[in-house]
């Protein structure tokens, strides 16, 4: 596994924590938050990589995360902190 996808799979769960956390309509204090992480986290990595590149990075960590949650209920109640019963 590459750099790359290190960062992503890290990504997916910082997103996902981040939704959880902030809830809906909160995408650029969201993105702030999981920048703040990566550089935490990549200290290197963050230093060479601009931010446009970064935030396509959370795009694909963002788009794994919807899939999750359309699919697994477990993963919707945990992110969104309520009993999914019956909803998609």
């Amino acid at each position: 596994i590459n750099q790359r996808s290190k960062v992503i799979e890290y990504l997916i769960a910082a997103v996902t924590e981040a939704e959880k956390e902030l809830g809906e309509k909160t995408g650029q204090l969201k993105l702030r938050r999981v920048y703040s992480w990566f550089i935490k986290q990549f200290p290197i990595i963050a230093s060479i990589v601009p931010f446009p590149v970064f935030s396509g990075w959370v795009d694909i960590a963002l788009d794994t995360m919807d899939e999750w949650l359309d699919k697994n209920k477990q993963v919707k109640s945990y992110v969104k902190g309520e009993n999914n019963e019956g909803n998609k």
